[in-house]
């Protein structure tokens, strides 16, 4: 039988005295004695809000279906019972065990908000933990924070020991693998946190030379050993069919990255599960796709229409995006970056309107802050936006086409040529598969070269198909870098909302609006209750 850590007179003195003994239903009991890793899972707020946290549920869940990891819940006393702990040194315990943090071997801690980040501080001073990192030794739990703010570590960075950033519910089984094979070879601290920095998502600061500029955002981001990755990268999710999948890190990563569990999806940022089914409605799709199980394994991937729910087309493969964009102000990430520099070409559409409109736009943001801070509300750094300037050195630095029917400012960019070029608007066919057909013979005769844009890939192949039974050279590619001869149709998977033609070079892009029009939603109807 458990001892409580909290003798009786305490508990009596205490406001809701249940938020420390734990034994609740479902709460996980081992023998600490046949477990290798003691986890211990910390929500630095009161026990009423930590609970309700529903990715501290699946991971407690995770952790605790290894035989060989015992994870274990606490949460930040209330003032009255922080009081006495500190006044008769009783040292800050789980709820499981009512053991003391300090003789776990990690302390996990949940960054939701940043108004929970003196919290944190408190954690670690009732525990007997030193704050900071450097000052820990082999005796210590190793700490670790992750969550919505563990994309920003740095204000947090001399108090962890190491962040998980983006998804890294999905490699905590590689990080526990990687401590007990450091303990059973009898590593220090400091080995086992230079093999956890070459698993993916994880980040170590004290493992990088950070400088700050004089605002305090960051000038440059180092490693000091060379096996030390340079950038830590957010994992995304990729599947393929007859690939396994474990549920529960399944869950517990779409909800990290954002995504609303709901009975059924309707909109963009919403995931189901009923049963072996999982349905995904990823932000980059225009229609959601639905993975069926057979077991553990991938029996089949598709997309589907999320009014009717009529399969649209089988996948081989798909690659999950996260539906909620985070702060990073770690390198200052932008839209730009996510194109590798030197193999990508942008196109910039008037250059005059994305100067007025950057420069609105940052105006609104720097207003917004200025009124929240007037109120005493929380608010992001005003140095969180990269600024227009900053955006155009990016650019100038970047292969760039700059499309204008004025000729732009001068102000900021660094224009190396200036050509003249004539645009024209695709026709409209209406649906119309004979129309298409004829001008695509009379562009196939004008030495034209033309992309096909559709937004499924089944019917880019069947469109493909179809243009050959018409005498017309076309082909489903799949070879982005494929270069097309004159006369030639590639019908590929994209999606423009029009196309265009470039009689110059002779060059047209037809999207699958220009052919069938535009698709009208249908409204979902009001459902009427009887009284």
């Amino acid at each position: 039988m458990r001892k409580l850590a909290l003798r009786d007179e305490i508990l009596l003195q205490i406001d809701k005295a249940a938020r420390y003994i734990g034994g609740e239903v479902n709460a996980v009991m081992k023998n600490k004695d046949d477990v290798d890793i003691r986890f211990a899972m910390a929500f630095p707020d009161v026990y009423e809000i930590g609970m309700s946290n529903l990715g501290m549920m699946i991971l407690y869940d995770m952790f605790n279906k290894r035989d060989d990891v015992w994870c274990e819940r606490l949460f930040s006393p209330w003032t009255d019972l922080d009081k006495i702990m500190r006044e008769e040194h009783i040292p800050l315990f789980t709820l499981e065990s009512q053991d003391p943090v300090k003789e776990f071997d990690f302390l996990g801690i949940t960054l939701g908000y940043e108004m929970c980040y003196t919290n944190v501080l408190q954690l670690l001073d009732l525990s007997g933990i030193p704050l900071l990192a450097k000052e820990r030794t082999e005796e210590d739990p190793l700490v670790i924070g992750g969550g919505a703010c563990a994309y920003n570590p740095e204000p947090l960075a001399p108090f962890f020991d190491l962040f998980y950033i983006g998804e890294g519910e999905m490699v905590y089984g590689a990080l526990f693998d990687a401590y007990k094979a450091n303990q059973k070879a009898g590593g220090s601290r400091q080995d086992f946190l230079l093999k956890a920095a070459q698993i993916p998502g994880i980040y170590v600061p004290s493992l990088y030379q950070v400088t700050y500029k004089e605002d305090g955002t960051i000038e440059s981001f180092q490693p000091k050993y060379e096996n030390v990755p340079e950038k830590i990268e957010k994992q995304l999710i990729h599947f393929r069919n007859d690939s396994s999948l474990d549920m529960d890190k399944l869950t517990a990563a779409l909800v990290h990255m954002g995504y609303e569990r709901v009975g059924q999806v309707e909109m963009p940022g919403q995931f189901s599960i009923r049963g072996g089914i999982i349905d995904i409605y990823s932000l980059t799709e225009e229609n959601p796709w639905r993975i069926e199980l057979w077991g553990d394994e991938i029996d089949s991937i598709r997309s589907f229409d999320a009014q009717s729910q009529r399969s649209l087309e089988n996948l081989d493969e798909i690659m999950i995006y996260p539906a909620a964009e985070q702060p990073i102000e770690k390198g200052e990430v932008t839209f730009i970056d996510y194109f590798k520099d030197g193999d990508s070409m942008l196109f910039l559409d008037e250059l005059n309107h994305l100067e007025e409109n950057a420069k609105a736009v940052e105006e609104e943001f720097q207003q917004s802050c200025r009124n929240r801070q007037e109120k005493g509300e929380t608010t992001l750094s005003s140095n969180w936006m990269c600024s227009w300037e900053e955006l155009c050195k990016k650019l100038n630095r970047r292969n760039c086409i700059g499309l204008s029917l004025l000729d732009p400012r001068k102000s900021g960019w660094k224009i190396t040529g200036q050509f003249n070029l004539t645009v024209k608007s695709m026709n409209s066919y209406q649906s119309s598969f004979e129309l298409l057909v004829k001008d695509l013979k009379q562009y196939k005769k004008e030495g034209y070269r033309i992309v096909l844009l559709s937004g499924s890939r089944t019917r880019a192949e069947r469109l493909a198909k179809d243009l050959q039974d018409e005498g017309l050279s076309a082909f489903y590619g799949k070879d982005s870098d494929r270069i097309l001869e004159p006369g030639e149709i590639m019908v590929v998977y994209g999606h423009a909302r029009k196309g265009f033609e470039y009689p110059m070079v002779k060059f047209a892009v037809i999207t699958e609006t220009d052919i069938f029009g535009k698709e009208q939603k249908k409204r979902k109807k009001k459902k009427e209750g009887l009284f």
